[in-house]
């Protein structure tokens, strides 16, 4: 889901036209953030979390039990999440699978003119 945060050139000539220091600086990041060639579309993943907490009516999931593996030799802490719910326990988390990216481009784009 988290690839589903994308940047584009497009997007990067709209942060450019804002006119402030903190939108030129995201704009240059853009530009040189993955490939440094700023043709390429940049993925971001960890601001998602952020918009989350913003606005979470731009995500959309699936609930499913989640636990962590404790005793696994090869897995051991790893997140095991039960999507053919084989184990009968109740859904206790939702895990997001989309991402309307014009809504998070558009948070993203309202916060750089904050400043």
């Amino acid at each position: 889901m988290t690839e589903q945060g994308v940047i584009t050139a497009e997007t990067v000539a709209k942060m450019r036209a804002v006119d402030n220091p903190v939108a030129q600086v995201a704009a240059d990041l853009m530009d040189h953030y993955g490939d440094y060639s700023g043709t390429a579309p940049v993925v971001l993943n960890d601001p998602e979390v952020i918009a989350y907490l913003i606005d979470p009516s731009m995500f959309s999931g699936t609930d499913y039990y989640v636990d962590v593996e404790t005793q696994g030799q090869l897995t051991r802490g790893h997140l095991v999440v039960d999507q053919h719910h084989m184990t009968g326990k109740q859904p206790n988390a939702t895990l997001m699978t989309t991402l309307d990216n014009d809504k998070f481009v558009d948070l993203i784009l309202r916060s750089l003119t904050a400043y």
